[in-house]
């Protein structure tokens, strides 16, 4: 990603969730979303959400504090990671996303969709 897309993901982002809070960690923008909406029957229903943005990724990184439990009452599988000394959840859903056609908030509701699957 160019710094340029960093810069106007983190205006979108920010600009769709007000409580959005922004860090730099090395080279890479952190933008923590501190309740974001999941799918109608996932529990629980909102939480944390970490957007990383890094120059050298060809598309964002999507991290959850929790990954809910789907309205079927499974669970996808999940990984946890250590991002700037935090420990965050992500889970494996490949979605396309082309830099400059795509929006932030088009990305993270695609990566979110997946829960609403029954896996």
């Amino acid at each position: 990603m160019t710094l340029e897309t960093i810069r106007i993901i983190e205006e979108e982002l920010k600009a769709a969730y007000p409580t959005a809070i922004a860090a730099l960690d090395g080279n890479r923008r952190l933008v923590e979303l501190l309740e974001v909406d999941f799918p109608r029957g996932c529990r629980p229903g909102t939480g944390s959400a970490l957007i990383v943005l890094d120059p050298n990724s060809p598309k964002p990184g999507v991290y959850l504090r929790e990954v809910p439990a789907l309205p079927s009452g499974n669970r996808v599988s999940a990984g946890t990671v250590l991002v700037a000394g935090q420990s965050w959840q992500t889970f494996s859903f490949n979605v396309a996303w082309e830099e400059g056609k795509h929006t932030a908030v088009q990305f993270l509701e695609a990566k979110l969709a997946r829960l609403r699957r029954g896996a």
